[in-house]
C-alpha cells in the first residue's frame, strides 16, 4: 500500500495489528461489542465520516493532496488516527468548558494500530470536530468575569480547539477544522449509545428533563486526530521484527508454494524496515542538516 498510494491509514478497534492484540479500543459513551463487525465498522464509519468532513465539503472544501503533503513528509506513507465516538459535551454548555473537563488528558481513543506515545512528539496532525448544532464553540463571558481558563479568553472554535490541542503538541505544525452539522445516524445505525445521550448526541445538564429509552440517537458530535508521529515507526518496526521472526516453512508451508516467492517476501521486509526508518527523529535532524549544507 505504501508503494500505490499516497498515504494510508488501517482503521481497527481491536488496538494493534499483532497476534496478541491489546484489548479492543473502548468509549465512555458507546455500548457496543467489538466482536460484532457490525458495532465496530460503524464505530469506524463515523471517525471517517468526522475525519474526512474537510476535502468533502461541497464549498470551501480542502483538497486532499494538500491533506496528503501535511502528513507524509520524508516518506511517512503511514499515519494513524484517534477519535472521540461521541465527543463528550454537555447540552447548553460551550466547547472551552468541555475541553477543560479533560484536564491533562486528550479526549481521544486510538481507532488506528497506534497508541499515543504521549510525550508531545508529532510531525504533522489533523483535528477535526463536527456535530456543534445549537452549541456555543466560545465561552459567554461577561465583561469583567475572571475566566476560567485560557480556553475562554480564545475568539473562535478553531481557536479554542488549536490552543487545547498545543497544549499537548506544542511544536506540531496543525491544521483545524470545525462543522456544526452532526454526523446523522439513520437505520440501519445500531443503538450502541449510553442510556444518558440525549436525541442529539449531548449529555444532560441538571436542568434537562430525562431521556427515555424510546428515543434515538439520531446525531452525535464527533472528535478526531490523523496524526504522523514517532508512534507509528514504533509500530512498523515492531510488526517488521514480528514479521521477520515467523518462519512461514513451519507455519504456512502453502503459502510459499502458492504465494509470493522468498525473495519477494525478503524485499517487502527491507521496505517494511525503510518505512519504519522514515519515522525516527534522528533521520528528520540529519536530512534537515543535509538541506542547510545544500543552502
Amino acid at each position: 500500500m505504501a508503494n500505490n498510494s499516497s498515504f494510508f491509514c488501517p482503521l481497527t478497534l481491536r488496538g494493534g495489528l499483532m497476534r496478541r492484540p491489546p484489548p479492543p479500543t473502548t468509549f465512555p459513551l458507546l455500548n457496543y461489542d467489538p466482536v460484532l463487525w457490525y458495532h465496530s465498522s460503524s464505530v469506524l464509519a463515523l471517525a471517517l465520516d468526522c475525519m474526512t468532513a474537510s476535502y468533502r465539503l461541497r464549498q470551501n472544501s480542502v483538497p486532499m493532496w494538500q491533506l496528503s503533503d501535511a502528513l507524509t513528509a520524508s516518506g511517512r506513507k503511514v499515519v494513524s488516527a484517534y477519535g472521540s465516538v461521541p465527543f463528550p459535551m454537555m447540552h447548553g454548555s460551550c466547547l472551552p468548558d468541555a475541553l477543560d473537563a479533560f484536564a491533562d488528558v486528550l479526549p481521544w481513543r486510538p481507532i488506528s494500530v497506534c497508541p499515543e506515545i504521549g510525550d508531545g512528539r508529532c510531525f504533522g496532525q489533523s483535528v477535526t470536530l463536527r456535530g456543534l448544532d445549537g452549541q456555543s464553540s466560545v465561552s459567554p463571558l461577561l465583561p469583567g468575569t475572571e475566566p476560567p481558563s485560557s480556553l475562554h479568553l480564545e475568539r473562535s472554535g478553531e481557536d479554542v480547539l488549536a490552543s487545547y490541542v498545543r497544549l499537548h503538541y506544542p511544536s506540531t505544525p496543525l491544521a483545524v477544522q470545525l462543522f456544526s452539522g452532526a454526523s446523522k445516524l439513520t437505520p440501519p445505525f445500531p443503538q450502541i449509545f449510553s442510556p444518558a445521550l440525549s436525541p442529539q448526541g449531548f449529555l444532560p445538564n441538571q436542568s434537562d428533563a430525562p431521556y427515555t429509552s424510546s428515543q434515538p440517537v439520531v446525531g452525535l458530535p464527533v472528535l478526531t486526530s490523523l496524526q504522523s508521529s514517532p508512534a507509528v515507526g514504533l509500530q512498523l518496526s515492531e510488526l517488521q521484527k514480528a514479521c521477520a521472526a515467523l518462519d512461514l516453512r513451519r507455519v504456512a508451508p502453502s503459502f510459499l508454494s502458492h504465494g509470493p516467492e522468498h525473495g519477494e517476501i525478503t524485499e517487502s521486509m527491507e521496505q517494511l524496515r525503510d518505512l519504519a526508518h522514515c519515522y525516527r527523529q534522528d533521520r528528520c535532524r540529519s536530512s534537515s542538516e543535509e538541506d542547510d549544507d545544500d543552502d
